[in-house]
Order: structure tokens, then C-alpha cells, then sequence
């Protein structure tokens, strides 16, 4: 029943957002056939018209990445918070089914987004746009081998791909549990919903410092012995990737709690 489920989220955000990738490429392929490309290497119309592909392509990169939050969050509200939410609860499945499809859902498009981003560079070849990205890269990597030398370059690019995954599933929970929460209110629910998100990110903010405290790798600390033979950068990396792990268990089980006990059956 979850891939069923998976698969009707699936249909409705791709009915959105693959129109939106189709323009999104076509201008990336435009920007690199134009006759003034690169940015700045003619003058005329050529590299007018260049210009005008290279900020079209740029504000829809942009659009579809906002696009992509804006549309996680209408979309577990629309399915599950309102008309259709009453369908949704009708149907013979748990709530964390319902919940854990939305999230697989929405982390799939994140990750079709990035995809898509990484391609579009790829098709445009932006000579002067890859030197400076290689150059950020490479003082980033700069700064790890200081801390870590045993870190490879192949090795940082996978832990940077999976950390800003995590993150992202992290806020796609974050919101779930926000719109949940701010659901019980009698009033006024969105604007609830923006608090219970601001309230959520900063307890996990605070508490962010007692679990640092509580994981760090000490003389005389239980985790000393335990996490000796592991590298300071690569041991940072995980605590981090293991605090937004709790942070996103919590929050489903807060979401599923919710509709647990008082499903949108109005």
C-alpha cells in the first residue's frame, strides 16, 4: 500500500514539475547554442540575447529549488490537512504509511532537483562558472586535509552530497510536523504552523550544544575508547549526520502521533 501511495503522490508533483524541467533544460541548452555565449565574449545582440537565456536559466534554477519546498509543503497540507486528507484517512492504512510516503515522495524530488542542476551546468560548460566552482572545492578540501589528510577529494564529494540530503529530508520533516502540530490549533492554523516550525528549529538548535557534549570524544569519555581510530573530520561528520537522523525521527513520530490520534477525518 505504500508504493500505491508513493506512486499517486508521485503523479501529482511531477505533473508540476516536469513541465518546469523541460523549460529548465531548454533554456540551459539555449544559453550554450547562442551565438554570444559565453556571457560577455561578443557584443551585439548575440551576446544580448546570450545574456537573456543565461538569466532566464539562472531565476529557474533558482525557482525550481524554491518550487521544490513550497510544493512538499503544499502538497502534505493539500493530501493530508484538508478536502482531500478526509479521503486519505479513509483508506485502510496507517498513518505513519501515509506520512513516510510523503516524505519518500518529496525526497525524491529534491534529489531529481539537484540531479537536474548538476546536468544543466554539465550541458551549459560554463568555463569561468566551473573555475570558480573547482576553486571553492578545492580551498573547502584545503581546509578538511588540515583537519583530516586521510579525507579524499571522491570521499568529501559523497559526504557533502549525503550531508546536504540529509538536511534536506530533515526540513521536509520539520515541515510535516510543523503543519501537524499547527493543525490542532483552532485558528488561524498556517500561522501556527510558521511558529511551531520556528519553534522546532530552535529547540533543536538548543539542544544541539548538551548533544555535542554528550557525543564528543574526551579523555576519560565512554566514546573515547570506542571512536579513537576515527578521524576528527570524518567524526564530526557523522555526529552531525546522527543529530539531524534523531531530529527527523522525531519529527515523523510527532506527525504520525498527530494523525494517530486525531486524523482529518472532518
Amino acid at each position: 500500500m505504500l508504493l500505491k501511495l508513493m506512486k499517486y503522490d508521485f503523479k501529482s508533483m511531477l505533473r508540476i514539475f516536469v513541465p518546469l524541467w523541460i523549460t529548465f533544460l531548454v533554456f540551459a541548452l539555449l544559453s550554450r547554442l547562442s551565438p554570444g555565449f559565453p556571457i560577455n565574449s561578443g557584443v551585439g545582440f548575440p551576446s544580448l540575447l546570450s545574456s537573456i537565456y543565461y538569466f532566464v536559466y539562472a531565476l529557474l534554477l533558482i525557482t525550481v529549488n524554491i518550487a521544490g519546498v513550497i510544493l512538499v509543503a503544499q502538497r502534505f497540507y493539500a493530501g493530508l490537512l484538508k478536502d482531500e486528507g478526509y479521503l486519505m484517512f479513509t483508506l485502510p492504512v496507517k498513518p505513519w504509511q501515509l506520512v513516510g510516503a510523503k516524505g519518500i515522495t518529496a525526497a525524491a524530488i529534491v534529489v531529481a532537483n539537484a540531479l537536474l542542476g548538476i546536468l544543466s551546468l554539465l550541458i551549459i560548460r560554463d568555463t569561468k562558472m566551473f573555475q570558480v566552482l573547482a576553486r571553492g572545492f578545492h580551498n573547502f578540501y584545503n581546509e578538511v586535509q588540515k583537519i583530516d589528510a586521510g579525507v579524499s577529494a571522491f570521499g568529501l564529494t559523497a559526504m557533502v552530497a549525503v550531508f546536504f540530503l540529509i538536511k534536506a529530508i530533515d526540513t521536509i520533516f520539520t515541515i510535516y510536523a510543523a503543519a501537524a502540530l499547527g493543525n490542532l490549533a483552532p485558528r488561524y492554523k498556517i500561522a501556527w504552523s510558521f511558529g511551531v516550525f520556528i519553534g522546532i528549529t530552535v529547540v533543536f538548535s538548543v539542544l544541539m550544544e548538551p548533544y555535542e557534549a554528550l557525543v564528543s570524544v574526551k579523555d576519560g569519555s565512554l566514546l573515547k575508547a570506542a571512536f579513537s581510530s576515527v578521524p576528527g573530520f570524518a567524526l564530526s561528520y557523522l555526529q552531525a549526520i546522527f543529530y539531524a537522523a534523531i531530529k527527523i525521527a522525531a519529527c515523523f513520530a510527532i506527525t504520525e502521533r498527530v494523525f494517530s490520534k486525531k486524523p482529518n477525518l472532518e
